[in-house]
């Protein structure tokens, strides 16, 4: 069975910091759009 991806996992792929992953998802427009 697969696990959900955690904002730790997103953020490890992504090279960014949780909380770069976290405002993404819920304040997209305080996220730079190279960012997005």
């Amino acid at each position: 069975m697969k696990r959900t991806a955690t904002l730790e996992d997103v953020a490890r792929k992504a090279h960014v910091s949780k909380m770069t992953v976290s405002r993404v998802i819920n304040h997209p427009e305080l996220v730079a759009p190279e960012l997005q």
